[in-house]
């Protein structure tokens, strides 16, 4: 008898631990909480700061010049940001470039011109030297990079080393 009233016990307890943590809250407690906080949702509008303050005209007009000050003034930020790292890519460009360079001219000094030709053949034959030099040192080759069986680019399964199942079907 004690076993059956202990069991039930224990039961019980478990129960009513699982549904209190099983209460599922409401769209409309998570508004209320983003409300609190100061978000908004998904799909609810920023509520406007001037709402009731009855602007005059005047007033009207010198805040909606401030709106438009400080949208140009993102707008040149973003600007002079993507042009910072234009300049930035094209600087690490030009400073691969030269490095490379140097490091060739090195080279060349060390080697005859024999070996140095035959150097420059390995490199452009082991794909490690020359333009898109990533996808030749074993990278997947993207769509783009694929032949289409009438030699368009990005067809879709055209993988030379796959045989091409919607032909065989």
């Amino acid at each position: 008898m004690k076993k059956q009233i202990i069991s039930l016990a224990i039961a019980a307890i478990a129960l009513t631990s699982f549904t209190s943590f099983a209460q599922a809250t409401t769209d409309a407690t998570k508004t209320e909480k983003m409300v609190k906080k100061g978000r908004q949702g998904k799909g609810q509008e920023a509520k406007n700061p001037f709402e009731g303050l009855n602007l005059t005209a005047d007033q009207q007009k010198k805040l909606d010049a401030l709106a438009a000050e400080r949208k140009a003034a993102r707008e040149n930020e973003k600007k002079a940001s993507r042009e910072t790292r234009e300049k930035a890519k094209a600087t690490a460009k030009a400073n691969r470039r030269a490095e490379r360079k140097a490091e060739l001219d090195k080279i060349k000094a060390i080697l005859t011109p024999e070996q140095y030709v035959t150097y420059l053949e390995n490199l452009v034959l082991d794909g490690r030297g020359g333009k898109h030099a990533a996808h030749k040192k074993g990278h997947r080759d993207g769509k783009k990079d694929r032949k289409g069986p009438k030699g368009q680019k990005g067809s879709k399964g055209t993988r030379p080393d796959k045989a091409n199942s919607s032909l065989s079907k």
